[in-house]
């Protein structure tokens, strides 16, 4: 961010009370883009292999779930790389090491992640959504638990990182109250969204195999914790704040 840009702040765009200083696509954001598109590739329907028959083809549908659930965490997880790439905007040495590890941590994550939800929609399905990934014991589950969580741990962190370094650039970038606020209330939600996985893998290590097969569980505390802390930060955001006009 050099001097002329600090000049021309007030003219830049604005997305809910934030100025979008990163409106240009990056070459560093551009990169990121094409290791979340090819994350997506590893999560084809069918795996390797075209289906050859008609029943090749339903059993290769069967991973439809799965498949979509897995494209919708990658999203999530690629539309917080979008939100910070476009509120800041930064190019810089820490901000390449950082991306390069969230792209690290997705490109090993994105595994765990297929194979959790094909195990979770064969369990809720009764077996009738059963994927080409078969578990077969409880340890196999529970080390399942462990991958899934740990990666998801260390992918939350990494953007959280990365807002928490656009913060300590907060006179570079000129942020003012409102965005100051916005950035810490985006660092503490990512880690908010990383507290089931380190629980659930933290439980899953643990516990004994008898309980840690239940650590998967923990994840249903999302349905609770997100629309309680979203409550939380509005509350507070309009308590702080008049308006969503920044001045």
């Amino acid at each position: 961010m050099n001097e002329i840009d600090n000049n021309n702040q007030l003219s830049l765009p604005i997305k809910n009370g934030f100025r979008l200083r990163g409106v240009d696509i990056t070459r560093l954001e551009t990169f990121t883009d094409a290791a979340f598109a090819f994350a997506v590739t590893m999560l084809v329907i069918a795996g390797d292999s075209i289906p050859t028959n008609y029943q090749a083809l339903v059993d290769s549908l069967k991973d439809i779930p799965a498949f979509a659930a897995g494209i919708a965490m990658l999203l999530f997880i690629w539309y917080g790389h979008l939100q910070w790439s476009r509120r800041y905007g930064l190019e810089d040495g820490p901000s390449i090491v950082l991306s390069g590890a969230l792209v690290l941590s997705i490109l090993v994550f994105v595994y765990p992640l297929k194979l959790v939800f094909a195990a979770m929609f064969a369990f809720f399905s009764g077996g009738i959504l059963q994927s080409a990934f078969v578990v077969t014991t409880p340890q196999e589950m529970i080390g399942l638990f462990i991958f899934y969580g740990c990666g998801l741990t260390i992918t939350c962190w990494n953007i959280a990182l990365l807002f928490y370094y656009a913060l300590t650039q907060r006179e570079l970038l000129s942020l003012n109250e409102r965005e100051i606020f916005e950035t810490k209330a985006t660092i503490a939600s990512w880690m908010l969204v990383s507290l089931p996985a380190f629980a659930s893998a933290i439980a899953a290590w643990l516990l004994p195999a008898n309980f840690a097969i239940w650590s998967g569980f923990l994840y249903w505390l999302y349905p609770i914790l997100t629309p309680l802390f979203a409550r939380k930060i509005d509350a507070k955001r309009k308590r702080i704040f008049c308006s969503d006009d920044i001045e």
